[in-house]
Protein backbone atom coordinates (compact mmCIF):
# COMPACT_ATOMS: atom_id res chain seq x y z
CA UNK A 1 0.00 0.00 0.00
CA UNK A 2 1.71 3.20 -1.16
CA UNK A 3 0.36 6.74 -1.02
CA UNK A 4 1.48 9.30 -3.55
CA UNK A 5 2.51 12.09 -1.22
CA UNK A 6 5.86 13.75 -1.79
CA UNK A 7 7.87 13.59 1.44
CA UNK A 8 11.14 14.84 -0.08
CA UNK A 9 11.01 17.88 2.21
CA UNK A 10 11.75 15.61 5.18
CA UNK A 11 15.43 15.52 4.23
CA UNK A 12 16.70 18.46 2.21
CA UNK A 13 19.17 16.43 0.13
CA UNK A 14 16.69 13.74 -0.89
CA UNK A 15 15.55 13.21 -4.46
CA UNK A 16 12.28 14.75 -5.60
CA UNK A 17 9.30 12.42 -5.78
CA UNK A 18 10.18 10.28 -2.79
CA UNK A 19 7.09 8.52 -1.53
CA UNK A 20 5.76 7.52 1.81
CA UNK A 21 4.67 3.90 2.22
CA UNK A 22 2.77 1.96 4.85
CA UNK A 23 4.12 -1.29 6.32
CA UNK A 24 2.18 -3.72 8.46
CA UNK A 25 3.98 -5.87 11.02
CA UNK A 26 1.73 -8.62 12.36
CA UNK A 27 4.11 -9.95 15.00
CA UNK A 28 7.19 -8.51 16.75
CA UNK A 29 10.38 -8.98 14.77
CA UNK A 30 8.68 -9.62 11.42
CA UNK A 31 10.80 -6.91 9.77
CA UNK A 32 13.81 -6.62 12.13
CA UNK A 33 15.16 -3.26 10.96
CA UNK A 34 11.82 -1.44 10.93
CA UNK A 35 10.79 -3.14 14.16
CA UNK A 36 13.96 -1.96 15.89
CA UNK A 37 13.46 1.59 14.61
CA UNK A 38 9.92 1.61 15.98
CA UNK A 39 11.09 0.42 19.42
CA UNK A 40 13.73 3.17 19.53
CA UNK A 41 11.12 5.78 18.62
CA UNK A 42 8.82 4.36 21.26
CA UNK A 43 11.57 4.80 23.82
CA UNK A 44 11.99 8.43 22.77
CA UNK A 45 8.24 9.05 23.09
CA UNK A 46 7.22 6.78 25.97
CA UNK A 47 10.35 5.55 27.75
CA UNK A 48 10.41 8.27 30.37
CA UNK A 49 6.75 7.61 31.22
CA UNK A 50 6.84 3.83 31.19
CA UNK A 51 10.01 3.40 33.22
CA UNK A 52 12.04 1.63 30.54
CA UNK A 53 15.65 1.17 31.62
CA UNK A 54 17.64 4.07 30.04
CA UNK A 55 20.50 1.82 28.95
CA UNK A 56 18.16 -0.28 26.82
CA UNK A 57 17.03 2.59 24.60
CA UNK A 58 14.01 0.66 23.33
CA UNK A 59 10.48 0.52 24.70
CA UNK A 60 8.40 -2.65 24.55
CA UNK A 61 6.01 -4.58 26.78
CA UNK A 62 3.97 -7.75 27.05
CA UNK A 63 1.13 -6.36 24.89
CA UNK A 64 3.37 -6.42 21.80
CA UNK A 65 2.93 -10.16 21.34
CA UNK A 66 -0.85 -9.65 21.08
CA UNK A 67 -0.64 -6.74 18.65
CA UNK A 68 -0.24 -5.70 15.04
CA UNK A 69 1.75 -2.62 14.06
CA UNK A 70 1.19 0.03 11.39
CA UNK A 71 4.28 1.97 10.33
CA UNK A 72 4.65 4.92 7.98
CA UNK A 73 8.02 4.53 6.23
CA UNK A 74 9.94 6.96 4.05
CA UNK A 75 13.02 5.58 2.27
CA UNK A 76 13.21 2.73 4.85
CA UNK A 77 13.06 5.21 7.75
CA UNK A 78 10.14 4.85 10.16
CA UNK A 79 8.44 8.26 10.26
CA UNK A 80 5.38 7.39 12.32
CA UNK A 81 3.55 4.39 13.63
CA UNK A 82 1.27 2.83 16.19
CA UNK A 83 0.39 -0.45 17.83
CA UNK A 84 -3.02 -2.13 17.49
CA UNK A 85 -3.73 -4.27 20.56
CA UNK A 86 -5.96 -7.17 19.53
CA UNK A 87 -8.97 -7.27 21.85
CA UNK A 88 -9.71 -10.85 20.77
CA UNK A 89 -6.40 -12.04 22.19
CA UNK A 90 -5.87 -9.93 25.31
CA UNK A 91 -7.79 -7.37 27.37
CA UNK A 92 -7.12 -3.87 26.10
CA UNK A 93 -6.19 -1.03 28.42
CA UNK A 94 -9.52 0.81 28.54
CA UNK A 95 -12.01 0.46 31.33
CA UNK A 96 -14.00 -2.66 30.25
CA UNK A 97 -17.25 -0.84 31.03
CA UNK A 98 -16.52 1.46 28.05
CA UNK A 99 -15.88 -1.36 25.58
CA UNK A 100 -18.67 -3.02 23.58
CA UNK A 101 -18.54 -6.72 22.83
CA UNK A 102 -17.23 -7.63 19.41
CA UNK A 103 -13.92 -7.73 17.58
CA UNK A 104 -11.87 -4.63 18.26
CA UNK A 105 -8.41 -3.12 18.32
CA UNK A 106 -6.99 -0.51 20.66
CA UNK A 107 -4.78 2.15 19.07
CA UNK A 108 -1.70 2.38 21.27
CA UNK A 109 1.83 3.79 21.21
CA UNK A 110 0.97 6.26 18.44
CA UNK A 111 3.91 8.50 17.54
CA UNK A 112 5.48 10.63 14.85
CA UNK A 113 9.20 11.28 14.50
CA UNK A 114 10.18 14.60 16.12
CA UNK A 115 12.51 15.40 13.20
CA UNK A 116 9.45 15.93 11.00
CA UNK A 117 9.15 19.63 11.76
CA UNK A 118 6.94 21.02 9.01
CA UNK A 119 3.34 21.24 10.21
CA UNK A 120 1.76 20.40 6.86
CA UNK A 121 4.05 17.39 6.45
CA UNK A 122 3.28 16.16 9.97
CA UNK A 123 -0.42 16.43 9.23
CA UNK A 124 -0.06 14.45 6.01
CA UNK A 125 1.91 11.75 7.80
CA UNK A 126 -0.86 11.49 10.38
CA UNK A 127 -3.48 11.29 7.60
CA UNK A 128 -1.60 8.37 6.08
CA UNK A 129 -1.25 6.60 9.43
CA UNK A 130 -4.89 7.00 10.46
CA UNK A 131 -6.22 5.97 7.07
CA UNK A 132 -4.00 2.88 7.07
CA UNK A 133 -5.08 1.95 10.61
CA UNK A 134 -8.76 2.18 9.64
CA UNK A 135 -8.26 0.21 6.42
CA UNK A 136 -6.34 -2.53 8.22
CA UNK A 137 -8.79 -2.84 11.11
CA UNK A 138 -12.07 -2.57 9.23
CA UNK A 139 -11.31 -3.88 5.74
CA UNK A 140 -8.33 -6.22 6.10
CA UNK A 141 -9.31 -7.77 9.44
CA UNK A 142 -13.05 -7.06 9.51
CA UNK A 143 -13.04 -5.76 13.10
CA UNK A 144 -15.93 -3.68 14.39
CA UNK A 145 -14.29 -0.98 16.53
CA UNK A 146 -11.11 0.97 17.08
CA UNK A 147 -10.62 2.20 20.62
CA UNK A 148 -8.03 4.56 22.02
CA UNK A 149 -7.12 5.95 25.41
CA UNK A 150 -4.93 8.65 23.94
CA UNK A 151 -2.70 11.36 25.32
CA UNK A 152 -4.56 14.65 25.01
CA UNK A 153 -2.36 16.22 22.27
CA UNK A 154 -2.73 13.11 20.10
CA UNK A 155 -6.46 12.98 20.80
CA UNK A 156 -6.76 16.51 19.44
CA UNK A 157 -4.80 15.46 16.34
CA UNK A 158 -6.99 12.38 15.87
CA UNK A 159 -10.11 14.50 16.23
CA UNK A 160 -8.92 16.79 13.44
CA UNK A 161 -8.44 13.78 11.18
CA UNK A 162 -11.37 11.51 12.05
CA UNK A 163 -13.83 14.32 12.76
CA UNK A 164 -17.18 13.20 14.15
CA UNK A 165 -16.29 9.54 13.47
CA UNK A 166 -14.08 9.72 16.58
CA UNK A 167 -16.46 9.62 19.53
CA UNK A 168 -15.46 10.28 23.12
CA UNK A 169 -16.80 7.44 25.25
CA UNK A 170 -15.64 8.63 28.65
CA UNK A 171 -14.27 11.63 30.47
CA UNK A 172 -10.63 12.74 30.19
CA UNK A 173 -8.71 11.23 33.08
CA UNK A 174 -5.22 11.40 34.52
CA UNK A 175 -2.95 8.37 34.64
CA UNK A 176 0.08 8.59 36.89
CA UNK A 177 3.28 7.28 35.39
CA UNK A 178 6.89 7.27 36.53
CA UNK A 179 7.52 10.86 35.40
CA UNK A 180 4.18 12.39 36.32
CA UNK A 181 0.56 12.55 35.22
CA UNK A 182 -0.74 12.07 31.69
CA UNK A 183 -4.20 13.19 30.63
CA UNK A 184 -5.84 10.50 28.48
CA UNK A 185 -9.11 10.63 26.54
CA UNK A 186 -11.07 7.39 25.88
CA UNK A 187 -12.51 7.32 22.35
CA UNK A 188 -13.92 5.00 19.69
CA UNK A 189 -14.25 4.80 15.91
CA UNK A 190 -16.90 2.31 14.76
CA UNK A 191 -16.85 0.39 11.49
CA UNK A 192 -20.26 1.90 10.66
CA UNK A 193 -18.60 5.32 10.57
CA UNK A 194 -16.10 4.35 7.85
CA UNK A 195 -17.87 6.20 5.02
CA UNK A 196 -18.19 9.39 7.04
CA UNK A 197 -14.59 9.03 8.20
CA UNK A 198 -13.31 8.59 4.63
CA UNK A 199 -15.22 11.65 3.47
CA UNK A 200 -13.77 13.70 6.31
CA UNK A 201 -10.26 12.41 5.63
CA UNK A 202 -10.58 13.33 1.95
CA UNK A 203 -11.88 16.80 2.76
CA UNK A 204 -9.14 17.44 5.31
CA UNK A 205 -6.44 16.22 2.95
CA UNK A 206 -7.77 18.38 0.13
CA UNK A 207 -7.79 21.41 2.42
CA UNK A 208 -4.27 20.60 3.61
CA UNK A 209 -3.06 20.44 -0.01
CA UNK A 210 -4.67 23.79 -0.79
CA UNK A 211 -3.09 25.37 2.28
CA UNK A 212 0.33 24.00 1.31
CA UNK A 213 -0.04 25.39 -2.22
CA UNK A 214 -0.96 28.82 -0.83
CA UNK A 215 2.08 28.81 1.46
CA UNK A 216 4.38 27.85 -1.40
CA UNK A 217 2.97 30.61 -3.60
CA UNK A 218 3.30 33.29 -0.91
Amino acid sequence: MTYGFDFSSLIAASDQGSQCAVRFIEHPGQDPDLWDQFLVLRYRSFGKWEGTHPQIGRESDEKDQFSAFVLVVWEEVVIAGCRLIDGERVAINLDPRLVDSGRHFEISRMLIRSEVKDRATRERVMFVLCQAVAEYAFEERGYSDLYSDTRLPFHIALRRIFGTALREIGLPHDVYKKSGALTLVPSRVNRADVEVMQQQLAARLEQSSRDAAIRQAA
